[in-house]
């Protein structure tokens, strides 16, 4: 009698095991175990209704006993790359919240239109260049290391003006990769520039010419976008010290060319 009994047993365990599942996978089609408010947070106030939206997708695709917290965190900022970090700070069934800390900004862009090439390096040339594009009333974009856009509009601290003339009209939006467009370049240049203290006041961008043109304090520089930003940057830093223990004052540094070119009050 005891190996139909042990049978029958085996049988029932089997059964409710698998109606457990079928239960189970039944439950996670259902809203029954998804979450029901998602609430999140970037610096002192709510997040913008696109991040929202981005992030309640996110963790409403699966049953919350199939989420996990640090998974839906990394997923979160690779929806979003202008957030440099995403921390769960509730995680229930009711309710998930979620804080948001934005990337630093490192330059705040201008795009403008291509209007030909400038190739110029007098010194007066390059100055009525900038006043012209000062002169022009635009919006303006916060971008990141990387490249990365973060918002629209300006901050109170003093950052790098950037004026960027792109080949083509740019569909600009928050998140977007400037490092992956041929000007790409440019960011960690500027980077690499920002590491050594040197800083910059103002830049020309023409993706036509490969062009990269920044205004110090009293120097005014030329890159390449084709060549390798951080030797062009050492091969900068060299001169200044060069100048500096010969007690002149650079005006003009031109890295573009396989021989640097330069010139002095």
């Amino acid at each position: 009698m005891r190996g139909p009994v042990l049978f029958l047993k085996t049988l029932l365990i089997l059964g409710a095991l698998l109606l457990f599942l079928v239960l189970l996978l039944k439950w996670g089609r259902t809203d029954l175990f998804r979450v029901k408010e998602v609430v999140c947070f970037n610096g002192g106030g709510r997040c913008s209704p696109v991040v929202w939206a981005g992030i309640f997708n996110l963790a409403s695709q699966k049953p919350l006993f199939l989420l996990s917290p640090s998974r839906l965190e990394q997923e979160i900022v690779q929806a979003f790359p202008q957030f440099e970090k995403a921390k769960i700070a509730v995680f229930s069934l009711r309710r998930i919240e979620v804080k948001l800390d934005e990337r630093s900004s490192l330059a705040e862009i201008f795009f403008v239109p291509e209007d030909g090439s400038f190739l110029e390096t007098d010194p007066e040339s390059i100055n009525q260049k900038f006043q012209q594009l000062r002169s022009t009333v635009m919006s303006s974009w916060l971008v990141a290391r990387g490249g990365i856009i973060l918002r629209e509009g300006s901050e109170e601290k003093d950052l790098p003006r950037l004026f960027l003339a792109t080949k083509e009209t740019l569909a600009v939006s928050r998140g977007m990769k400037l490092a992956d467009y041929s000007f790409g370049a440019v960011f960690e240049a500027l980077e690499e520039l920002e590491k050594r203290g040197i800083v910059v006041c103002e830049g020309l961008i023409e993706e036509k010419d490969n062009l990269a043109l920044f205004l110090l304090a009293d120097n005014q520089v030329f890159l390449s976008l084709g060549k390798d930003p951080v030797l062009q940057v050492d091969s900068l830093q060299a001169i200044f010290k060069q100048a500096k223990i010969e007690g002149k004052r650079l005006r003009i540094v031109d890295l573009r060319f396989n021989k640097p070119v330069v010139s002095f009050f």
